[in-house]
């Protein structure tokens, strides 16, 4: 590959001297030092681009990647910004320019620059979307709903297929983790339609993924196995390995609950969740986020067996992935695994530490999945130490949240109906 990126740069060279007044020419050239990783090379081709086509959208796109990727974020804002103003629907500026303000620790000026786009540009969806999306990773689900809501309505209109799609797969991801479930299948759903009809293998793995969990969700744990074989076969076709393992994670967890349905035996469970996190070790993803179901789910099975040292092994190694990834959810799991595990061997004091912990992150998450383990959890504590006040209250916390959860869940229902 090398050798043909460094003949691509000799015939560019010969090209322009042709024709040097052809802009498209040394941005294709710059291309290819980019590829090269020659990136002096790179830029200085661009700008010569930029002099020569001034409105070059894209070449001031790859000069604030490049920039980005040195770390130079201040001047790889101003390049994506300047992309942006010539090319107001560039999606994939707005996404790194959000990086690069993040990477600066500056979120507050990128989501000012997005709602003052918004502004300028309210009929161009992907200001809209980034807002949304950026809510999202950052756990304000409701807030994440409304733009991405209104990404959504923009990209109809537009008659953007790829990006409806993506819109659909986002917000139904996050009525998942906010367990409306019909709500989720609904959303999931259409964007499975949009990316079949428009041939996107990974969009259709990442449906069926998601389609999966949840099935896993509602206990329909058959249909959950079907849709992760589904969406397994085609990541194995994309040789996609951060996915596979995601994957592969999510087949652990669903085996994990056959058999606590079945027999209680959690043999399979864990020698399948090993053979994962083995595939992981040796494509270089074993600390990565993908492989945190993995963990999680392997844990479960020790914990669920009564081997609950194994279990807080596996909890910290769930710690050290978070540490790595700073993913929120991955730390919230990892204190409620090791807060469970440590209240089954009486660590009272360590349990409690870990479940607050959870707690605390939970509800910033705004996740009910998780609020009422945590419930569970405290119920469990206060049992034990005999304080049957607080037990009853925990528990009846537990059981109130699953309530309001089926009863949003009927409410939308209806809506549909």
């Amino acid at each position: 590959n090398l050798n043909l990126y460094e003949k691509a740069v000799e015939s560019y060279k010969e090209a322009i001297k042709l024709k040097p007044e052809n802009a498209e020419t040394h941005y294709r050239l710059g291309l290819a030092y980019t590829s090269l990783e020659d990136n002096e090379k790179a830029i200085e081709a661009f700008q010569t681009s930029i002099k020569l086509k001034q409105d070059y959208a894209e070449a001031y796109y790859f000069i604030g990647l490049i920039s980005y990727d040195l770390g130079q974020y201040d001047r790889a804002i101003e390049s994506y910004k300047e992309a942006i103003r010539i090319k107001p629907e560039y999606a994939d500026a707005y996404e790194n320019l959000i990086s690069a303000y993040h990477k600066l620790g500056k979120d507050d000026e990128g989501i000012k620059y997005l709602q003052e786009a918004m502004k300028e540009h309210p009929d161009i969806a992907e200001p809209s979307y980034q807002l949304g999306f950026y809510y999202y990773m950052n756990g304000k689900l409701k807030d994440a709903i409304d733009y991405l809501e209104t990404a959504l309505n923009l990209y109809k209109k537009s008659s953007n297929k790829k990006y409806e799609a993506k819109a659909l797969f986002v917000i139904g991801e996050i009525y998942l983790n906010l367990w409306k479930d019909i709500y989720a299948i609904n959303h999931l759903q259409k964007a499975l339609d949009i990316y079949k009809e428009i041939n996107d293998s990974e969009g259709i793995a990442g449906a069926y993924n998601d389609i999966a969990r949840v099935y896993f969700q509602i206990a329909d744990y058959s249909t959950a196995l079907e849709y992760y074989k589904k969406a397994l076969e085609i990541y194995e076709k994309l040789e996609d390995s951060p996915s596979i393992i995601r994957i592969r994670g999510g087949i652990t967890l669903v085996k994990s609950f056959i058999a606590g349905h079945s027999s209680g035996n959690y043999e399979e469970t864990i020698k399948y969740g090993k053979q994962v996190i083995e595939f992981a070790e040796k494509t270089g993803l074993a600390s990565d986020y993908n492989a945190f179901t993995t963990y999680m789910a392997v844990g479960m099975a020790y914990w669920k067996s009564k081997d609950y040292k194994t279990a807080i092994d596996y909890g910290n190694k769930l710690l050290e992935i978070s540490q790595q990834t700073n993913f929120k959810l991955v730390i919230v799991y990892s204190h409620i695994l090791m807060g469970l595990a440590n209240i089954k061997l009486e660590n009272y004091e360590e349990a409690l530490d870990y479940l607050q912990k959870a707690s605390s992150l939970s509800n910033d998450l705004e996740r009910a999945s998780l609020q009422w383990i945590c419930s569970w959890g405290f119920g469990q504590l206060a049992e034990k130490s005999e304080n049957i006040v607080d037990a009853k209250k925990h528990y009846f916390r537990a059981i109130n949240i699953l309530e309001t959860v089926r009863e949003d869940t009927q409410s939308l229902a209806s809506k549909m109906a």
